[in-house]
């Protein structure tokens, strides 16, 4: 029979015996497989990304750091700052 099946049964007994009076003991929460830490396999990378709006132009410029080596540089396309990050994680 399965552990954790053995486990209910157990605490339904357990229930069943308690007088009425008695708060029954609490079983703790089962563990759902979504939230089991798992070890740190993947490589991750974190970068700062600011944009803004230029008062002088329609167009937007930004600037992007990479937080682990200090990395950075200004940009003023989408395109350059894809080219940024992927050069220090590849093609994403």
């Amino acid at each position: 029979m399965d552990g954790s099946l053995l486990m209910k049964r157990a605490f339904l007994e357990n229930l069943r015996a308690k007088p009425k009076d008695q708060p029954a003991a609490r079983q703790p929460p089962a563990i759902q497989p979504s939230l089991v830490v798992r070890p740190l396999l993947a490589v991750r990378y974190s970068f700062v990304v600011r944009i803004w709006q230029e008062e002088s132009s329609s167009g937007w410029r930004g600037w992007v750091e990479n937080t682990r080596t200090g990395d950075s540089a200004f940009v003023q396309q989408v395109d350059e700052l894809l080219a940024f990050i992927e050069d220090r994680t590849g093609k994403l």
